[in-house]
């Protein structure tokens, strides 16, 4: 799978991205870089961080709907990176956790988010994680996270964007 390489055109295993595609996904290198920013605003005073995506982000895997969520939310991506924040800045994060809104859905792609976005999204969030990995599933779905990136980016000059992506490793025979 992805083995065979067709011109003007990038193979990522068995998703292939069109030139098209490819320069739309770069149309942001030269506005001035968030993640700086957000260092900066992290130096100084608490952040906001949210947490977009399907049941990775929301913890479904790990019982936070069972109300064992205390036993296993440290395996949550976001409650890691507020954690980070906490050890890397402690005197301006350490209420990282209480600044970390989670707000994953289970079972729904980007679509979703997007038409909810306001709905979801704390007011002025800092940074934004977004996660679909398990649920986008055709041409339709990665327009949609197109679109919830563009729709982030654009509602704020500062706001960074950070997408994770969830592997599943299997022991090959």
């Amino acid at each position: 799978v992805g083995s065979e390489h067709t011109p003007g055109r990038a193979n990522f295993g068995d998703v292939s991205l069109t030139e098209a595609q490819l320069d739309r996904g770069v149309s942001y290198v030269s506005r001035r870089g968030r993640l700086p920013c957000l260092v900066r605003k992290a130096a100084r005073r608490p952040l906001t961080v949210a947490a977009l995506g399907g049941s990775i982000t929301s913890g479904l895997p790990f019982g936070t709907f069972t109300g064992d969520d205390h036993a296993r939310s440290h395996w949550l991506y976001h409650r890691k990176v507020a954690h980070y924040l906490a050890r890397q800045w402690p005197s301006t994060q350490s209420a990282a956790l209480n600044n970390s809104f989670n707000c994953g859905v289970p079972a729904v792609g980007p679509a979703f988010s997007t038409l909810c976005l306001h709905s979801l999204l704390p007011p002025a969030p800092d940074l934004v994680i977004v996660e679909y990995a398990i649920n986008l599933s055709g041409d339709e779905d990665f327009e949609w996270f197109e679109l919830l990136l563009r729709k982030l980016l654009s509602s704020a000059p500062d706001l960074a964007v950070v997408c994770v992506a969830s592997l599943r490793l299997a022991a090959v025979d």
